[in-house]
């Protein structure tokens, strides 16, 4: 099949199949090569190195490695054979999968995680533009609220960068961010709480009940590389407040650094030598002088406006 050409971050990606929420280019080079592929996928030489389980401790990931050769599973649904000297990708569904599920699986896992594994800070984290010179992003891992915070700012008029994804890199003094594509993924109640009677989302795929709303105007989205004025961690949903409180703590040191390196995209969590690559590229987000901040409050659609307010005053002070 003829490849097709799109973009993701700065990156460009020819691909044999449709890669839904990515933007269609035109060109016949590309940085990373995917293909889709069928059948049992061959073991031999590899070991298993890692799991990612979801917070219930199913395994949601799991990573194998063969020298430049890496393996991410993900239980039932596919594996993904990534040769990252080469930076192409072999995408192997499992019986039954549609691609859909296979192209989600691979452009909001597989590939920030090989593109983070080259040498670039990938991240889990939403930001938005409250003025084309006030970036503020928000770090944390999946359920932290990164989605839903974003969307609220989209519903007040200001321009969505990313939801979940984000590549980060100091450039001379600043610290810039390069979105991977603009899009919202919110579970069904998020939905109609901030998008009531909406049907502009979509679902993801078939496991999951998370719907996407990938039709983002052109003045709500960015996907232009911007410096970021102020960070964000949000807080453990499990910790957050009781009250109606919207707690911020200043972040720095080893622990600024610690929550970085937990947002990131890894690909090869063994690797000593990747670990100090990745804690040196940490070390020079840290070292940029952006302010970053814990934020913690209660999952509640109501007190999101008050969070914004929050975010605005130490965006703007």
């Amino acid at each position: 099949m003829e490849n097709r050409f799109y973009q993701i971050f700065d990156r460009a990606i020819a691909s044999d199949f449709h890669l839904t929420g990515l933007t269609e280019t035109e060109g016949t080079g590309a940085d990373i090569s995917v293909s889709l592929g069928r059948g049992a996928n061959d073991l031999a030489g590899f070991n298993w190195i890692h799991e990612w389980k979801t917070r219930r401790g199913e395994v949601a990931i799991a990573c194998a490695r063969r020298g430049n050769f890496y393996l991410l599973r993900f239980p039932g649904l596919a594996d993904f054979n990534v040769d990252t000297s080469k930076n192409i990708i072999r995408a192997l569904p499992a019986e039954g999968i549609a691609a859909g599920t296979v192209s989600h699986l691979l452009i909001d896992q597989v590939i920030p995680r090989l593109i983070c594994h080259g040498g670039r800070m990938v991240m889990h984290a939403g930001a938005v533009a409250l003025a084309p010179n006030y970036i503020v992003a928000f770090l944390g891992d999946t359920g932290r609220g990164k989605s839903t915070l974003a969307s609220s700012f989209v519903i007040s008029g200001f321009r969505l960068l990313s939801d979940d994804c984000l590549l980060v890199e100091k450039r001379g003094e600043d610290l810039f961010c390069i979105p991977a594509y603009p899009s919202l993924r919110l579970w069904p109640d998020s939905v109609e709480a901030m998008f009531p009677g909406s049907k502009r989302f979509t679902g993801i795929a078939h496991y999951t009940n998370k719907q996407q709303f990938l039709g983002i105007e052109p003045e709500r989205a960015s996907s232009c590389p911007a410096a970021i004025s102020v960070l964000f961690v949000l807080g453990d949903v499990d910790k957050a407040p009781d009250d109606d409180s919207v707690l911020v703590d200043t972040v720095s040191g080893m622990t600024a650094m610690m929550a970085m390196i937990e947002s990131a995209f890894t690909l090869d969590v063994v690797s000593k030598e990747i670990a100090r690559r990745n804690f040196q590229l940490v070390a020079d987000v840290a070292q940029s002088g952006v302010p970053l901040f814990t934020l913690n409050f209660a999952r509640r659609y109501e007190l999101l406006h008050k969070v914004q307010a929050v975010v605005k005053e130490l965006v703007y002070k």
